[in-house]
This record gives C-alpha cells, structure tokens and sequence, in this order.
C-alpha cells in the first residue's frame, strides 16, 4: 500500500511539474511573442519614421533648390512694369487727351484774324480729323517702325515730330497750312508715341494685362479733362499762335522724358522661364478630369486675321462705331455755346467727359478680369448705353445740367467701350497676331475719323442745329452693337470643331501608342502623333498654348488639391501625362 502510494504521488508530483513547466514555456513563449511583436513594431515605426524623415529631407532638399534656384525680386521685375503703365498713362495723357480737349482750340480757329484762322466750320473740321485719322492709319508703320528700331528710339523721333507739328503750326497763316503740320506732323507723332504706349504693355505685363491697360487709357480721358480748360485759359490769355508753341515746349519735354524710360525687355526672362518650367509640372499632374478642363481652356487662333470672321466682323462694327465717334469731342463745345452756355462752362465739358470716361477704363479693366463676363456682351452693353445718351442731346442740351448728364453718360459708356477693344482683339486675334490685327483696327477707325466730324460740320452749316448730327452718331453706335450679335455664336461654333479635333488627334494617338504597346515595341519609338503633316512651328504654338493656359488669372484649375495626394499616384498620373505632351513637343 504505502509502495503503490509512494508511486502515485511521485506521478502527481512529475505532472504537477509538467504542467507548471508547460505553463511556464507557454508563459514565455508569449512573452517572446509579445517582445518580437514590440521589435518588429518599433522596428517597422522606425522604417516608417525614417522613411518620412527621408522624404521630409528630400522635400526640404527640393525647397531650397527651388529656393536658391528661384529668380529674386528686383526692381524691374516687380515695380518696372508699373513704372512703364504710369509712362504710358502720361503718353495717352498727353496725346490722346489733346485731341478729346480739341473742343476750344477749334473755336478759336473759328475766329477771324488775328485772333483766330477764319475757316468755316467745315474747313476747321477737317484740321481735327486729318490729324486724328493720321495718327490711326500710319499705325501699320509705326509698328513696324517699332519692331525695327525698338521702343525708345521710336518714342523719341515721334516726341520730336510731335513738337516740331505744334511749332510750325504757330507760324501757319492759314487752316489750310494747318492740314499739312497739324494733320500730317503732328499726327505722325503721335501715332508713333501712341503705339509704343499701348504695344509695350504686354511686354512687362501678362496677369494683369487688362488693368494695365485700362489704367493706360484712363490717361487720355483725364487728359481731356485737365487739358480742354488749360488750352482754353491758355489760348485766350496769348492766343493761338503763342499757345501752338507753348503746346510744342510742354509736349516735346513730356514726351521725350518718356521715350527715355521705355526699354525694350528680353523675349523671355529666367524667371519667366522657371515659370513654364513650373507650369509644365502642374501640367503634368493633371488627372483626366482636369486634362478635360484644360482642353475646354484651350482657344483656336487662325493664321491670318483674313479668314478670322468674327475679327472681321469686329472692324465692321468698329467702322460704324466711329463715324459719329468723334462728333461729340470736336463739336459739343460749339454746341453749349449755341445753347447760350457761357464760355468758361462750355470748356468745361469736355473735361467731365473725359473724366467719366477714365473712370469708365478703369472699370471696364476690372470687371474683365473675371472668367464669367463675357466681353463681346459687354462692349456692346457700352454701345447702347452710348446710342441712348447721344439720341437724347436735344433734348438734354437744353439745359447745362442736362449737358453735364449728357457729358457723363456719353464718357462712362465710351470709356468701357474703348477700353475693350484691344481686349477683345487679342481675344479673337490671339496675341501673336495682336499687332497686326489692332493696326487693322486702327486704320478702320481712321477712315471712318476722316469723314465724321467734318459731314457733321457740313450738316451743321446746312441745318444752323447740331441734333441731326447728334442723331447720326447714335445710330451708327446702335448699328455697332447689332453688328456684333454673330461674333459669339461664329466663336463658339470655331471652338467646338476645334476641340472635338484635339480630341479625335488624342484618340488616335493613344490607339498607337496601345497598339505598340501590344506588339512589345518601346513606348518612345511610337509615333507620338498623327499630326505628322503639321509643321513644327504649328506645334511648338499649340505646346506653348497648353502651357500659357495655366499663367492665366482667369483659370479655374486649382493644382494646390494635388500636393495632398500620395507621391505614387502623382508619379502615375505624371507618365500618363508625358506620352500626352510628347504629341506636341517639338525641338526648339
């Protein structure tokens, strides 16, 4: 008994052992588990962290190459551009706003000597309008003046020929003298000195195009306004021929100052460059979606402005438009007199509407800068609100109050309307053909100059009333705005086709590049694209159009909703885009 008790408790005692050494070899095995599942955490988190901290490195890596490889801020990067739309604003000042402030010089020309020249009212027109319509249709060689000699020369020969016009008509004995150097001189001149003004701008300025411009103009309406009671004080306290040579002194110092602060910029800058370097990545990153975006971004330009319809069209309109456009500046202070105006309120006049009209630039150039104005809309809004203040001058002219309305009206809607125009053309044009297309305008402008003003003095003399005059400018400013109703609709017709072509070149080759892809040929052998038959210059123009799309301040595209996104996926979305590019990537 006690020998087989002895072995049963040996046998309780060794599985007492087992067990608890089971337990304990259990024991530890989880702790072995637990530590080599806290080693491999820490070990991944440690993975993890120095992979962040790499990529954190390579990020900070990147931004001081960015940061050291970025142009600094210079004076003539940041402020110049500026400094040259101020230049300009004093050019129009003083060019244009002699010719909206022509109001009491052409009274005086009235007079009978030796007060004046003794021309009749048509004779004396014809001093404004040949001066006027010379500086619009010489603009085709000015330009080229411009493009041969560059900006500062061509600014200083067209200050001295400005002030050299306004000399020599001092000693002039007669209006018709005057035809010779007051409307071929001077303005020559002028037109030189006018087109550095306006055509320099998109050279220092590309976001801020459109406000740089209208802040430009606003020039040439406060001209009128501070210089059409100068010249009248002026030419009544010495006279007409006194008053040309001090005209002479003012305009030439002026404008030669300016001529010396215009200077030709470079083609394209570094900074400008990194930017479209810039603009290349974003393009890159693009998903489907916003490639979509930017192919409705993208606008179709003809080749020449010959076969451009709605350009066309636009200088139909433009040619109606100015017929009766300068009617008012030449003849509303002969009119307040007629209506019993006193002298010095009648000089006024032309003043309040060149101010109106400045005002009228400014905000016509900031309403342009939002993507949801439709512009062609709005410049004819302008020539209606035009034609209706113009119908009501009888009315309105009854009265010095009604004057000052009428003044004001005419100003504001005139000043949006002007301030559009090289807008509008760039628009249809694209700015390649900016400048040959807006001397295209101009000449249209001038020949329709050439004839308004003097019929108008011509219906004056024949009627002894100015309504009839008033009335033919209102209807051709309402015939304008008609013309324009088939532009948007020929425009948007023209985008279509050309974006559904994009899309079927884009169709055809992926389809190429899918097919090589089958066959096992390298990707970069392919074809890039079936447009084979274009030249390389047409497709260095379409690349550089996808890639100007992203500077413009209207874009709706928002490339910062990238940055968040993982990097593999950026770098997916990055290749699939490369094969894109490469459709209309050409050597330089």
């Amino acid at each position: 008994m006690n020998h087989h008790g002895s072995i049963d408790a040996m046998h309780d005692q060794a599985e007492e052992q087992s067990t608890s050494s089971t337990k304990e070899s259990k024991k530890k095995s989880k702790e072995n588990l637990s530590k080599d599942t806290e080693d491999s955490t820490l070990d991944d988190n440690n993975e993890n962290n120095n992979l962040i901290n790499e990529k954190d490195k390579k990020k900070s890596k990147k931004d001081k190459s960015n940061t050291s490889n970025r142009q600094p801020v210079s004076f003539k990067t940041k402020y110049f551009p500026w400094i040259v739309c101020a230049t300009s604003f004093v050019v129009q000042f003083f060019v244009l706003g002699f010719y909206k402030a022509f109001g009491p010089v052409y009274v005086k020309l009235l007079q009978e000597e030796p007060e004046g020249y003794g021309g009749s009212p048509v004779a004396t027109s014809w001093v404004a309008s040949l001066s006027i319509s010379t500086s619009y249709l010489s603009t085709p060689l000015s330009f080229e003046i411009i493009r041969r000699i560059k900006f500062r020369p061509a600014m200083l020969i067209g200050a001295t020929l400005s002030g050299l016009g306004l000399l020599v008509s001092s000693f002039a004995d007669s209006v018709y003298i005057l035809y010779v150097t007051f409307g071929l001189l001077f303005g020559f001149g002028s037109s030189l000195c006018y087109s550095c003004s306006l055509l320099i701008l998109p050279r220092y300025h590309t976001t801020y195009w459109a406000l740089a411009h209208g802040i430009a103009l606003a020039g040439n309406g406060l001209g009128g306004m501070g210089l059409s009671p100068a010249n009248g004080m002026l030419l009544d306290s010495v006279g007409i021929k006194k008053g040309f040579r001090i005209m002479a002194a003012v305009s030439f110092g002026v404008l030669f100052t300016c001529g010396l602060v215009y200077e030709t910029p470079p083609e394209k800058d570094p900074a400008e460059e990194e930017n479209e370097e810039d603009d290349e990545e974003d393009l890159e990153s693009l998903n489907e979606e916003d490639e979509e975006k930017l192919l409705e971004e993208e606008v179709f330009y003809h080749d020449t402005i010959w076969k451009n319809k709605p350009l066309l069209i636009f200088l139909l309109s433009t040619y109606c438009l100015n017929f009766g456009y300068y009617v008012p500046y030449v003849h509303l202070v002969k009119l307040s007199l007629d209506e019993g105006v006193s002298k010095s309120q009648a000089d006024l006049l032309p003043g309040l509407l060149s101010l109106a009209q400045s005002v009228g630039k400014v905000f016509i150039g900031k309403v342009f800068s939002y993507p949801s104005v439709n512009r062609i809309r709005a410049y004819q809004l302008s020539l209606v609100a035009l034609c209706i203040a113009t119908t009501f001058v009888p009315v309105l002219s009854k009265s010095y109050p009604g004057l000052l309305v009428y003044a004001i009206a005419f100003g504001f809607s005139d000043g949006c309307g002007q301030a559009t125009n090289m807008i509008i053309i760039g628009d249809l044009a694209g700015k390649e053909l900016l400048p040959k297309a807006y001397s295209t305008f101009l000449v249209c402008s001038a020949s329709a100059f050439v004839v308004g003003p003097p019929i108008a003095g011509a219906v004056y003399t024949a009627t002894g009333d100015y309504s009839i005059a008033f009335f033919m400018c209102g209807a051709m400013a309402f015939g304008s705005a008609v013309l324009l109703f088939p532009v948007t609709c020929i425009r948007d017709e023209e985008q279509f086709k050309y974006r559904a072509k994009r899309r079927k070149e884009r169709a055809e080759a992926k389809k190429i590049r899918e097919e090589r892809k089958k066959m096992g040929l390298p990707e970069e052998e392919a074809p890039s694209t079936p447009k084979d038959h274009l030249s390389a210059d047409k497709m260095k123009k379409i690349r550089q159009s996808q890639v100007s799309l992203l500077t413009r301040s209207w874009h709706s595209i928002d490339f910062k909703q990238h940055k968040s996104k993982s990097k593999e996926s950026i770098r997916s979305r990055a290749s699939r885009r490369n094969v894109d590019l490469n459709e209309v990537k050409v050597d330089a």
